[in-house]
């Protein structure tokens, strides 16, 4: 539904903001692993407008290394973002170590 609000109905044109059609176009550039965060309550995960295995999947299948996390109860609000930012800053500056080794 938000990409046709944004983008407009040429789904050509939506490849270019989908980040799992990025990654399997070879667009996309991953310089670390790549953490996906979503809580199983979210509404667009819920309705399948939302959906992080296809982005694991591909990233995968392009060798890339990739940890994703269904945060259990989680809806797609304020709750989540305040609920989680230490563990992804800490995964960020892990991140961030492996490229500066």
């Amino acid at each position: 539904r938000a990409r046709l609000g944004y983008l407009g109905e040429n789904k050509a044109t939506w490849a270019s903001y989908d980040a799992t059609e990025l990654v399997l176009s070879g667009s996309a550039k991953v310089p670390g692993k790549v953490l996906i965060d979503v809580g199983s309550a979210d509404q667009f995960f819920t309705d399948k407008q939302l959906l992080p295995e296809d982005l694991r999947d591909a990233l995968l299948n392009k060798g890339e290394s990739v940890e994703l996390r269904m945060q259990e109860g989680y809806d797609h609000s304020y709750f989540f973002c305040v609920n989680f930012p230490a563990r992804s800053y800490r995964f960020s500056c892990q991140g961030f170590e492996e490229l500066r080794s």
